[in-house]
């Protein structure tokens, strides 16, 4: 099975990463020097050269790099997992259930709260939205 994995110079791809490999998967990773995250035709070219079973957002960038991966993987129906954060909630305490209204004061919370709108529109099927805490 292969994997398009984002976010390797991050805290958190690594460790996934590693779960992955280490389950057999094949990782493919997204190297933004080569693949530019506003070049449509490169995401589109790259992800139809690859063809994963599976792609793993877990980077952060702006708002129209997950419409660009969106546009060019709902094509093939590849499933998505999309890693949000906490922080969509404004640092209230949980649990909390898909029905809980998100707010944030701060850019990051923003940045998430867009993106999973994005999704919700336009690929929620598909997608595995997780939201975790600080992860450090």
């Amino acid at each position: 099975m292969k994997v398009i994995i984002t976010g390797m110079n991050g805290t958190l791809a690594p460790y996934i990463s590693n779960y992955f490999t280490e389950q057999g998967y094949e990782l493919i990773v997204w190297e933004r020097q080569h693949v530019p995250i506003d070049n449509l035709e490169l995401i589109k070219g790259f992800i139809e050269s690859h063809q994963p079973d599976l792609f793993l957002h877990i980077a952060t960038g702006p708002v129209s790099w997950i419409e660009n991966i969106i546009k060019c993987i709902k094509p093939f129906g590849i499933p998505l997992v999309f890693i949000s954060s906490e922080a969509v909630f404004d640092g209230l305490e949980g649990p909390f259930t898909t029905m809980d209204i998100t707010k944030s004061k701060d850019d990051y919370g923003h940045y998430k709260i867009d993106a999973e709108n994005i999704i919700n529109m336009h690929y929620r099927e598909q997608t595995y939205l997780i939201r975790i805490g600080w992860q450090i």
